[in-house]
């Protein structure tokens, strides 16, 4: 080995060449880490043998994606989710013209015709921005007056009285069996009960519990008002927002209440269909895997971390179309971050603000309930 001037060995040079293909590694590796790597970039379960993601060590399946979308990320098969293709000139067209009906049945009361036309153009997703709006409006009151109240209208296919009999001492869910409403039972409190049904339509937040002591206080001979559904939602992800309405099987599409919401970073909400298939109260909280929380491991209630703030609720989604099918551990919750409402910060999920969120939980019922997430 050569020597320098002082008697000491060189070492070897190390040629450019090597040099730069060092450099190109490191900084292809920090954008790796940049992009896949961080905490909060959402994560992706190692699938089971069966294909479906593991469940968490304690817990029910909910704890899978527990209001932060720590669901599977990819298609079973491993396919790229092919784009839905957009509104052609037809359908938009088609849309403004049952707005247009619509808006001309309001203005000449006829407010139930009115409310068909308005679903029906809003729903389609194909109205142009400022009618969208629009609709959304005048069907919202629509919604408070015939549908979020105590009111029901002899007209109105989804606004019926009930008188509680002798059978119905087994309760308020058993009431809604026996009728089939496909709505849980809390809907028919809230829409019985005028100072509950107020804070609804005031965007102002309900007391689960109290709607429970309610349940119990009613008797026979009683009037209550039904609401016959399933309720369903329909999300835009490019708006943050959330539309709700009854469909009952043979009838119109009815909508009923547009809630803001907050989506998953990068995208990361899915688009496609799913059903609500469990529904939970204050249950524990379990952090993604790359989460600087997981190694606190399942989360109580109550507790410091806990992801679903103070109303605790959480409704899990199950993916079902070509796009979603095997996609879990996505839901709807309540969430202890209000300013991310409108915002993409969720590891996927959907978060609903306090305000809306006691309402999106009383009208989604598991098994029954389907959420279209759209671009």
């Amino acid at each position: 080995m050569a020597r320098d001037r002082y008697g000491y060995r060189r070492k070897p040079s190390v040629p450019r060449q090597v040099v730069v293909l060092v450099v190109l590694l490191a900084a292809i590796g920090g954008a790796a880490w940049w992009h896949f790597g961080r905490e909060d970039t959402p994560p992706t379960h190692s699938n089971g043998p069966d294909g479906t993601p593991p469940k968490p060590p304690n817990g029910p399946n909910v704890a899978q994606g527990n209001g932060n979308g720590n669901g599977s990320r990819s298609r079973p098969n491993g396919s790229k989710v092919p784009k839905p293709p957009k509104p052609t000139n037809a359908q938009q067209a088609e849309a403004v013209k049952l707005y247009t009906a619509g808006m001309k049945l309001l203005n000449e009361k006829k407010p139930f015709e009115a409310r068909r036309y308005l679903s029906q153009a809003l729903l389609s997703g194909h109205l142009p921005t400022d009618r969208d709006t629009q609709a959304a409006q005048a069907l919202m009151v629509l919604a408070n007056e015939y549908i979020l109240s105590p009111r029901a209208d002899e007209r109105d296919a989804y606004a019926k009285e009930y008188v509680l009999t002798g059978d119905d001492s087994k309760g308020l869910a058993a009431v809604e069996r026996k009728l089939k409403l496909h709505v849980p039972w809390q809907a028919i409190i809230i829409v019985s009960d005028a100072r509950l049904s107020e804070r609804v339509r005031k965007g102002l937040d309900l007391d689960l519990d109290k709607l429970e002591a309610r349940s119990r206080g009613v008797r026979v001979g009683q009037r209550l008002k039904t609401i016959p559904g399933p309720c369903h939602a329909v999300i835009y992800r490019s708006r943050h927002l959330m539309d709700l309405y009854l469909h009952r099987e043979g009838g119109d599409r009815v909508f009923v209440r547009r809630v803001p919401v907050g989506l998953g970073k990068y995208k990361g909400t899915p688009t496609g269909k799913w059903k609500v298939v469990n529904k939970q109260v204050k249950g524990d909280y379990y952090p993604a895997p790359n989460s600087p929380l997981r190694p606190k491991g399942t989360i109580p209630y109550g507790q410091p971390d806990y992801a679903f703030g103070k109303k605790g609720l959480w409704l899990g989604l199950e993916g079902t179309s070509e796009e979603t099918k095997g996609l879990t551990g996505y839901g709807i919750h309540s969430t202890s971050h209000q300013d991310s409402i409108g915002r993409d910060e969720s590891e996927g999920c959907i978060r609903v603000g306090d305000n809306h969120i006691d309402l999106v939980f009383c009208m989604l019922y598991e098994k029954w309930a389907t959420v279209d997430i759209r671009p």
